[in-house]
């Protein structure tokens, strides 16, 4: 399904299974069983896992992905389960927040929990995701967060250091279709964080963010003044936002070699290990300059 010299048998599973995920690169959604089998879904069947075909313009893509995914997790950014789809099979995989085990056993191991982005929610076409095309910024996404979600408080400060992850991890592709509410059993909470992936590491994609950070559009130049716009624009204290990105560009600097060994281990050495790293510290020490000063 994944060979990289023919792409047939994977828009054959596709249109065999009806699928439709949105994104850039081809992507399958399939169900994994406890051995570790796979099965393509057919007349609704529930899937578990949600495989991604890497981008063979983009060098160490699946790595780059996993990096930023693992690195977030140590930071205690929630965030699902990601891998490879099988040793010899370097597709990456995420398991899916939505598709949870079922309670009970039964034909269908897993069940289905509706999951809105803030796209769909704010009624915005997919093609205008972004800021700049007329997409939602950072203060409508978190006004969707205040009106909707059953512990706004807790899940807008989850959505402050999810803005402060992808800033210290270069992340200038993080718009709104890459948050959503999930319609959980206590009421709507936003959902795990996904798509985590450091643009900068590849120096032909655009630097204009896709939402910006007070008057900023570009991630290298974001100053004091730009997070404490940042923090009116989302309604919260200056002070509960300085400390917030404070603790998270300390957590993810202490988090880098772990990760680092970690991936290594798991997926394989890749140069875009320690590209990440050198953005990350880099904008740590400048995310901290600039907050501490404040």
């Amino acid at each position: 399904m994944f060979s990289a010299g023919n792409r047939q048998p994977l828009a054959n599973a596709i249109t065999r299974g009806r699928l439709s995920l949105a994104g850039v690169q081809e992507k399958i959604a399939l169900l994994r069983d406890d051995a570790g089998r796979w099965y393509l879904p057919t007349r609704g069947a529930v899937t578990s896992h949600i495989l991604k075909q890497p981008l063979p313009a983009y060098p160490g893509l699946l790595e780059n992905e996993l990096f930023c995914m693992t690195l977030a997790a140590a930071c205690g950014i929630a965030v699902p389960p990601v891998g490879v789809a099988h040793p010899e099979v370097r597709v990456y995989c995420v398991e899916r927040f939505d598709r949870p085990r079922a309670p009970s056993a039964g034909p269908m191991p897993r069940t289905r929990v509706h999951r809105e982005d803030f796209c769909q929610i704010l009624r915005v076409e997919p093609a205008r995701k972004y800021e700049a095309h007329g997409g939602p910024g950072l203060r409508r996404c978190a006004a969707v967060i205040r009106e909707h979600s059953a512990l706004p408080a807790e899940d807008l400060v989850r959505f402050v250091r999810w803005v402060g992850f992808n800033h210290l991890t270069g992340n200038e592709d993080a718009h709104a279709k890459n948050l959503a509410l999930l319609y959980a059993a206590d009421g709507l909470r936003l959902t795990p964080h996904y798509d985590l992936v450091s643009t900068q590491a590849y120096a032909d994609l655009e630097r204009r963010l896709a939402m910006k950070i007070g008057t900023a559009w570009d991630g290298r130049n974001v100053q004091s003044s730009d997070w404490r716009r940042f923090a009116a624009s989302v309604g919260l204290s200056w002070a509960v936002i300085r400390e917030s990105l404070l603790e998270l560009a300390d957590v993810i600097e202490a988090a880098l070699l772990e990760t680092t060994q970690a991936c290594a281990e798991r997926y394989g050495s890749s140069d875009v290990y320690g590209l990440i790293a050198g953005i990350v510290r880099e904008r740590a020490a400048r995310l901290s300059r600039a907050t501490r000063r404040g």
